[in-house]
This record gives C-alpha cells, sequence and structure tokens, in this order.
C-alpha cells in the first residue's frame, strides 16, 4: 500500500472513512478482496509473502500499511510486513497491547500502521517507535510519515476531505477518480528517498504507471455511525482493464 487517506468523525454520516491506492509490481501475485478464515477477514492477499495490504473483519476492526521507502535500510532477510495487518485482524488484544508487542520488534522493513477498532484509531511507525492516537479529522501517510506535505498525498488528502466537509452522502466515484490522478509532481518539489530522480517521478503521481509496476488496486472502506459498513475494490491491470468488487458488511 502506498497512499492512504482516512478521516475519523469528520462526517455526518460515517464514524470511519478510508481509501487506498495499492502500488506493487504488476507480476507479483494477488488474491482479490475476498473472506479470509471462515469469513472472519475481507482483505485482498499477497500470494507471494502472506499477509495484506489493508483488511477489516465484520466487527468493525481495520487495518492498513504502507512500506517506509528507504531503500538503503531495507534487509530482505526480514519478515513480511503484510502480516502484520492479518496478525491484528485476528488478534484479540485491545490496540494498546498488540502495538505494545511490535514496539518490541525489530524483525521488519520500515512501515507506517493504521489500526482502527471500530472507536479509536492508532497511528504507528516503526521508524519513530511510538503510538500516536489520533483525534478526529482527515489524514494522510505514504510512504514516509503521518501528513509528511509529498505534492500528491496533499493533493489526495485535500481533494478526499473536500467531498467530506461538502457533500451529505459520499461520492465514492468522485473518490476513485481522485485516486486515479496521474499527474507527475514538479521536479523541485520531489522528495529525495534514495531511490534516484527518474524513480522519483515515476512514483510522484496518486496513481502510479510505468512498465512494470504501478497502482493495482484502489479501495474504500466506509463505515457509519450506527455501524453498517462497505468495502469496495477496483483492481487494475496494465491493459486498462478494471474489476469492481464490493461487499456489504452487516
Amino acid at each position: 500500500m502506498c497512499l492512504v487517506v482516512f478521516s475519523i468523525n469528520n462526517h455526518p454520516i460515517y464514524k470511519f472513512i478510508a481509501i487506498a491506492n495499492r502500488d506493487e509490481f504488476y507480476k507479483r501475485p494477488t488474491q482479490k478482496l475476498h473472506w479470509w478464515n471462515d469469513d472472519n477477514i475481507l482483505a485482498g492477499k499477497d500470494l507471494k509473502a502472506g499477509g495484506t495490504w489493508m483488511g477489516v473483519t465484520k466487527n468493525g476492526k481495520f487495518g492498513a500499511l504502507t512500506n517506509f521507502r528507504s531503500p538503503a535500510e531495507m534487509d530482505v532477510n526480514k519478515k513480511t510486513r503484510g502480516e502484520i495487518v492479518s496478525d491484528y485482524l485476528t488478534s484479540d488484544l485491545p490496540i494498546e497491547s498488540f502495538l505494545t508487542n511490535l514496539q518490541q520488534k525489530n524483525n521488519y522493513n520500515g512501515y507506517n500502521l493504521i489500526l482502527f477498532d471500530s472507536e479509536r484509531v492508532a497511528y504507528f511507525s516503526n521508524k519513530q517507535n511510538s503510538v500516536h492516537f489520533l483525534e478526529e479529522g482527515t489524514y494522510a501517510v505514504s510512504n514516509a510519515l503521518l501528513d509528511t506535505p509529498w505534492e500528491k498525498l496533499a493533493v489526495a488528502k485535500k481533494e478526499i476531505n473536500d467531498i467530506i466537509e461538502n457533500e451529505t452522502v459520499f461520492n465514492a466515484e468522485k473518490a476513485f477518480e481522485i485516486m486515479k490522478n496521474k499527474d507527475i509532481t514538479v521536479d523541485t518539489e520531489l522528495p529525495e528517498t534514495g531511490v534516484g530522480l527518474e524513480i522519483e517521478r515515476m512514483l510522484s503521481p496518486i496513481f502510479v504507471q510505468s512498465e512494470q509496476y504501478g497502482t493495482r488496486s484502489t479501495t474504500l472502506f466506509l463505515l457509519t455511525h450506527n455501524g453498517h459498513a462497505s468495502y469496495e475494490e477496483r483492481i487494475y491491470y496494465p491493459t486498462q482493464k478494471i474489476i469492481k468488487i464490493k461487499f456489504i458488511i452487516p
């Protein structure tokens, strides 16, 4: 997962809103959004390493993870980060205990983690190793720390927040279109994450495209104040074919 915009108690109908783009190599095997483990977890699945980038449960738990981009610090021998989300969704531990255990582990490359237990939202990055419970509002995270002002993150956050603040019924189609923005950031505004100028340019749009790597899917989770939820995924292919999957969670 490479860009997540989420909002907490900032809409008259929805308690929690999250929309996210997953960027990955096109050839990496992936299973589309489906129920796992006797219908307990609803998520896509990484079939190479296991785990997921974003998922929910029937009782309203939510987890999402982005990688922290720092190629110089990458260790191929560390565990897959995608297992963190699935571990949380299957855990009976409260957020505090789950994250306390996670703080003691040093066996993952850099990541950002967003956890929601149907009432509270926590943000954690192993680059800071501190837990933050977030107040109401709209936030965004990409491949740096929460709300780092990369241009694509700032644009996505502003435009999604405009929907949240100005439309009584959240316009999902407009939100999906925002997440398909392919505008490239000008060189003077690009971050320096250690991948070189050409790749920084390629990764700078909200919706990433290249010959081998790009935005594979967009996922939208909506949870109302009275507990009704929907989870929708749009899967993209280099051929421009789009698969739409939507689940209503009672």
